[in-house]
């Protein structure tokens, strides 16, 4: 094969060992994903002579993972799922969790020599009383391998691919941003680390649920307080984050004019997060 043509078939093996840990409640699929996640980047550099690698933030984060779980010990991961009944009552930009344990992740701080990984870990990881969440930052490199390949004009097969495709183009289409925070906000008053505690359900059981599921999942789940109330109950600091998420990803653009600012939206917006844009418009 050529420098090209093994990263193509190595890329390909990527995307659909990625849909497959979406899926899967086996831990043994992080350790193959996390293997054929660095494998793909570091043929992509040799078949495009591009050093991607250095200044990716996800990437050195989760290549720490694949290198302690190579040479030292077990993640102890645990795949994990939002209830479709929760949907109106969290605001989480996917229903998916990779939760590993706290202290897992503080080891492999410690034992890492570049000061630059460590912080990546900490910046790029959804850190919360006993568990991080790394589930965010391999959707995010699974995207930032997307536009790599598109980029490059790979020929990538495979259906996990043509899914992927799809998902990008639906996002362009309707101006959802491609990439997520991660961060869970309860809307109910419960603290995030209370609810991934209490709440949250093993892949088995999520899967079960998604069988049944449709857009009137979340349309008419019972919603535990009104939209209301559920602005009320969010802390200061969640509404500055939902606020400054909403710029950040372009789903609205602020307007100045005459002194009074007003926004358009780019795509349709929940009504928590019309109840704080207005909030903090009129402060």
């Amino acid at each position: 094969m050529t420098p090209k043509e093994s990263c193509e078939f190595e890329m390909s093996r990527f995307f659909k060992r990625y849909f497959i840990f979406t899926s899967s409640s086996d831990p043994d699929e992080l350790y193959n994903l996390l293997c054929s996640l660095c494998s793909s980047l570091e043929k992509y550099e040799i078949a495009t002579c591009k050093k991607i690698g250095k200044n990716n933030k996800r990437y050195l984060a989760l290549k720490a993972l694949r290198n302690f779980y190579l040479h030292h010990s077990e993640l102890l991961n645990s795949s994990k799922g939002i209830k479709s009944s929760d949907l109106g009552n969290i605001r989480a930009e996917v229903n998916l969790l990779c939760l590993l344990p706290l202290e897992v992740i503080e080891r492999i701080i410690k034992d890492t020599k570049q000061e630059q990984t460590k912080r990546y870990i900490r910046e790029t990881f959804i850190f919360y009383n006993n568990y991080v969440d790394i589930y965010p930052a391999i959707f995010n490199f699974a995207v930032d391998l997307y536009f790599l390949a598109d980029e490059a004009s790979l020929d990538i097969s495979g259906d996990s691919y043509t899914e992927m495709t799809a998902s990008i183009n639906y996002e362009k289409k309707n101006n959802f941003a491609h990439y997520i925070t991660g961060q869970i906000i309860p809307l109910s008053g419960i603290l995030a680390n209370d609810y991934i505690d209490k709440y949250v359900i093993d892949m088995e059981k999520r899967l079960q649920e998604e069988n049944g599921f449709n857009l009137n999942t979340i349309r008419y789940s019972k919603l535990e307080k009104t939209p209301l109330e559920q602005l009320n109950s969010l802390s200061n600091a969640d509404k500055k984050f939902i606020y400054k998420d909403l710029i950040e990803t372009k789903a609205i653009q602020i307007h100045n004019d005459n002194l009074e600012k007003h926004f358009t939206e780019n795509r349709p917006l929940t009504p928590i997060e019309q109840l704080v844009l207005h909030e903090h418009l009129k402060k």
